[in-house]
């Protein structure tokens, strides 16, 4: 024979090298599923992070902005009077205590932290409300934060000074202003609309509105070698973004700062949002290294504002009505549409609600923080000529409303008309043909016309008709209500 043969005692050594290497095999198989699962586990982890602070985030911003809105329709439950509706009480933060400024006070174009905040009324056009949301103040639970405030979970309240001017500064706080021309000064002269609304751009500098009367600011984790201490200035929790030449277009190329507060006079805040996650920021070519602005933004029209002011002012005002109607058995009689102060006219049956008593003319019982907004210049006032105090039948005929479908309601006693917003561009209202001026300043308009927008609730003062119309018609957004 030529070779050895194999021997028992060889077997088994030769029977335990496959299933050693099997082994061996089978745990580098393990540790790479273990180590995948791992990987896994920690990708969706901060994926689940991300989308858990995306969502608390909002919370946060939705919370902040119902409080804010709250407050300023609220001011009869302040516990000390001042404060008319639509003006902020609570003003933001700069001092990190989460209590707010003292009403009226804000920083100025030349602040820097540490030093004292100025009445908006006398700072003029150099006034520039911002800080920190004082959530202690407005019951907004944040959960836990700390006064740093290390991890950007309170948000920023950014003003216009429009909602801290008080009625010396600013006389008129009612959809009446919007649109209206901007005077830029409050000391010595009190102005229609002192102070610019604020603007909002999206990540490629398109403006989103002009129009915003606050806006909220959650600043999110500290990026880019933010440093955060209790001194210093809002750039420690506020980014910036730049949009650089070449963006697709639309866009507006320029560096756009959340922190920003020493523009010239008279030129809006200016801020800027983006819903997307930083992950995809990464990629946007037109926007400039680094890429981690991670500030997020909810702001209020002024449009949306005042439509929910008005809803409180309104609802006072018809309950004023109302209680003036059960004391007497008649409504008021009206102050004429030039009436500034709302002083009551014997025999005007159409016009704006009378807020002081005229010659034998018996006014409404308005609280002071509507009169001092000046609504009474707002509402338009109609009512029938068999209930007022000529006349305290309060029976037919009565006025009559006429819906946009439907059968008409006859023997109305008295009817609130709500005219919204001037329209001042074209297609004009049809009552005006022409831009609607209800208020310059220190000057109210005598023209039905200029307040209302239907030419039948302008020439209801005379032919006792009026018209309910559908909301949202875009040159006739009068709202009528029945007060009865």
């Amino acid at each position: 024979m030529t070779g050895a043969g194999l021997g028992p005692r060889d077997l088994p050594a030769r029977r335990h090298i496959a299933p050693a290497r099997a082994q061996r095999g089978l745990v580098f198989y393990a540790f790479v599923v273990i180590t995948l699962f791992a990987m896994a586990a920690l990708l969706w982890s901060r994926v689940f992070w991300q989308e858990d602070r995306a969502q608390r985030d909002q919370r946060i911003l939705q919370l902040a902005r119902d409080a804010v809105l709250a407050h300023l329709a609220a001011p009869d439950l302040d516990a000390a009077p001042g404060r008319r509706l639509g003006q902020l009480g609570f003003m933001p933060d700069l001092a990190f205590t989460g209590l707010g400024a003292a009403i009226n006070l804000c920083a100025y174009r030349a602040w820097v932290p540490g030093q004292a905040l100025t009445p908006v009324d006398t700072t003029g056009a150099a006034a520039r409300c911002f800080g920190r949301l004082p959530w202690l103040s407005l019951g907004v639970d944040l959960g836990p934060v700390d006064a740093v405030d290390l991890e950007g979970k309170i948000p920023w309240l950014i003003v216009s000074p429009n909602l801290a001017a008080s009625k010396n500064c600013m006389p008129n706080l009612t959809p009446l202003v919007i649109g209206s021309a901007v005077a830029n000064t409050c000391p010595g002269v009190p102005s229609q609309l002192p102070f610019p609304w604020l603007t909002v751009v999206d990540v490629r500098g398109n403006v989103l509105t002009n129009r915003a009367a606050f806006a909220l600011v959650l600043p999110g984790p500290p990026t880019n070698g933010q440093l955060r201490t209790l001194a210093a200035g809002p750039n420690a929790w506020l980014a910036s973004l730049t949009v650089l030449p070449g963006c697709p277009a639309p866009c507006q190329p320029g560096t756009y700062d959340n922190s920003k507060y020493n523009q010239a006079n008279g030129v809006a805040t200016t801020l800027v949002t983006t819903t997307l996650p930083r992950g995809a920021l990464e990629h946007l070519t037109w926007v400039a290294d680094p890429h981690d602005f991670n500030n997020r933004v909810l702001w209020v029209s002024v449009d949306e504002l005042f439509a929910y002011l008005q809803t409180r002012a309104r609802a006072q005002l018809d309950n004023a009505l109302l209680a003036f109607k059960a004391g007497n058995g008649y409504y008021p009689y009206a102050a004429t549409f030039n009436q500034f102060n709302g002083t009551c006219t014997s025999g005007t049956r159409f016009g704006h609600p009378p807020v002081i008593n005229g010659g034998g003319c018996t006014a409404l019982a308005m609280p002071q923080w509507w009169i001092d907004a000046a609504w009474f210049q707002y509402f338009v006032y109609a009512v029938s000529p068999t209930c007022v105090a000529a006349s305290h039948a309060c029976g037919a005929p009565g006025l009559t409303v006429t819906p946009t479908t439907g059968a008409a309601t006859g023997g109305v006693n008295a009817a609130l008309i709500e005219p919204g917003t001037p329209i001042r561009a074209f297609p004009f209202a049809p009552s005006r043909g022409a831009p609607q001026a209800p208020l310059t300043l220190g000057v109210l308009s005598a023209a039905a016309a200029d307040y209302v927008d239907s030419i039948a609730n302008a020439n209801g003062g005379a032919t006792g008709i009026f018209a309910a119309v559908a909301p949202g018609t875009a040159v006739d957004d009068d709202l009528l209500y029945i007060v009865q």
